[in-house]
Order: C-alpha cells, then structure tokens, then sequence
C-alpha cells in the first residue's frame, strides 16, 4: 500500500455516482503505471477514468498545515495522474456502502513523472493553473485555478482527520490522489488519454481492445 485515493470531492461527481459526501480508497504499487502505458481495456471492468492532482507528502500533516489558504507545507510534490476506475455498480441504485466496499471502484493510476517539488513552489502558481483531460485530442473536460488547490487542501485535510479517527496516521513518501473536479469519464474503445495540467505537467496513456493488446 502506497497511499491513498479521495473520490467524490466535487458535486458533479456526487451528483453522477449518487453519493452526499467524499470517500477514500487505498492505492497499491502494484498498479501504479507511468505516463505512456498501453493498457488493454478488459482489463477493467467498464473501465472510466478521472484526470486529476496527485500529491506526495514530505511528512505527517498538523493542523498549522491548514491555515489560511496557502498550500500544505507537508505536500513534497504535485503531478498530475489518470485514475482508472472499475465503473460497476451492482445495486439498482449506487450507494455509498458499494462504492466503499469496492475500494471506492479504484482501478489503478497513471503518473504524470516528477511533477513539480517542493522547490518550486509559489503563492502564485495557482493563479493560471489549469487541468484539462483529452480524449484523442477531444476535450472532455477541465478545472482551472484557485478550485485546483482549494480541492487538494480541503481533501487532505479530511483524509488527514478521517485516518486520525480510525487511529491511522499520514505518513512521508505516501502518495494521495486529491479527487476530480470534472466528471468520471467511460472509456469505450481503443483511445488516447491525456492530462495537461501547468504548471504541474501532463500524463498519456494508450488504451488498446483486446484484439490490440500485445
């Protein structure tokens, strides 16, 4: 276990899965890919994907993390990922128990590299930030600005509470996907995916039918 997912932090992602408020998951290394995979899309089931910020952290949050509204100092780096996601729900209707229960229908993620460290920081970054998912240069969606750090903030910071409540602890080098903005997107046949997200960088990947598949 390499960290940790937030889903459903945005209205429009609680409005199409049904569900009231946010959830988490746990991320595995085992299916963790690197920008310009070929995967094939049975091996998922109904795969959907979500582009999105991924954080690492340098330390355990503390609650002087979440002052005002300036950026963790426990976030080490930020890059952009694909989540992939296994889209079932068996219940006539999708309820917040299945999704927990299916690790909150996580399927792997897509890393966009080294992303942008600690370093490089700035107040001002967010300022003309940007997020924007392709499907074969087709623009499926995007979030900009303030509301990209305003998502990461608000998700650590409930990820960070829950795990003290259930005794559980943050820790150095753990991986958190931040949650979507934009909607969860199916993926119907053999595509190309992509996340451009400045100043963070951006993350691809090929999805290939079986018959394509090597």
């Amino acid at each position: 276990m390499i960290g940790y997912k937030v889903g459903c932090t945005s209205s429009a992602i609680q409005e199409q899965l049904k569900i009231t408020h946010r959830v988490r998951g746990l991320l595995f290394d085992t299916e963790q890919h690197e920008s310009g995979v070929a995967l094939s899309r049975q091996s998922f089931a109904n795969l959907a994907i979500e582009g999105e910020l991924a954080i690492e952290l340098s330390r355990e949050p503390r609650e002087e993390d979440f002052t005002g509204h300036l950026l963790p100092g426990c976030i080490s780096r930020i890059f952009p990922v694909i989540e992939l996601h296994h889209h079932v729900m068996r219940g006539q209707q999708a309820t917040a128990g299945e999704l927990i229960a299916n690790n909150a229908i996580h399927a792997g993620f897509i890393s966009g590299g080294c992303g942008l460290s600690s370093n490089c920081f700035s107040e001002s970054m967010f300022d003309e930030a940007r997020l924007v998912i392709f499907q074969d240069n087709q623009l499926l969606g995007q979030c900009d600005g303030r509301l990209l750090l305003e998502t990461m903030r608000s998700s650590l910071k409930w990820l960070w509470l829950e795990l003290l409540q259930s005794d559980d602890r943050l820790r150095a080098g753990q991986v958190i996907l931040t949650g979507s903005v934009p909607n969860l997107f199916p993926v119907t046949g053999a595509c190309c995916l992509r996340v451009e997200s400045a100043p963070f960088g951006e993350v691809a990947a090929e999805v290939k039918d079986r018959m394509q598949a090597k």
